[in-house]
């Protein structure tokens, strides 16, 4: 009898969405080339390609750097999950409440981030100009 009164208790003060998927959400990064320095929000998350642990429930600012590329910045959104919507039905408005309040009713997109990074044209690279010791100009062919 108490154990089924404890599973009850947990069944009526837990959020469905919360305990099928969590206030986290994994999302995958990868870069093209491969090896950019990955921030989420401002924090370094290691290089790509990873798999960060994203927290549901707000957006998120990513940044992709690597030396002599342009920088590649994009957003993750977060949205209302439709386990949300299943647990107000059925699990009525405790469950509803504790999904909101644990971010455990939203979900993060996309789910894969794949960061195209272009060459930087503003820094231009040095090119030398071949030496005559004569001091006569040489002309590139």
């Amino acid at each position: 009898m108490k154990t089924l009164f404890v599973c009850l208790l947990i069944g009526l003060t837990s959020g469905c969405a919360t305990i099928i998927h969590g206030n986290h959400q994994s999302v995958g990064f990868t870069s093209v080339p491969p090896g950019a320095k990955l921030y989420v929000d401002g924090m370094p998350f290691g290089q790509t390609p990873v798999i960060v642990p994203i927290e549901r429930g707000t957006d998120h600012m990513v940044r992709m750097e690597l030396t002599g590329y342009e920088d590649f910045d994009t957003t993750l959104v977060s949205s209302v999950s439709g386990w949300v919507w299943g647990n107000l039905a059925f699990g009525g408005p405790i469950g509803f409440v504790v999904d909101l309040a644990s971010g455990g009713a939203d979900k993060i997109s996309p789910q894969q981030v794949s960061g195209v990074l272009l060459p930087d044209t503003q820094k231009t690279a040095f090119v030398p100009r071949p030496f005559d010791p004569t001091g006569h100009s040489l002309e590139v062919h």
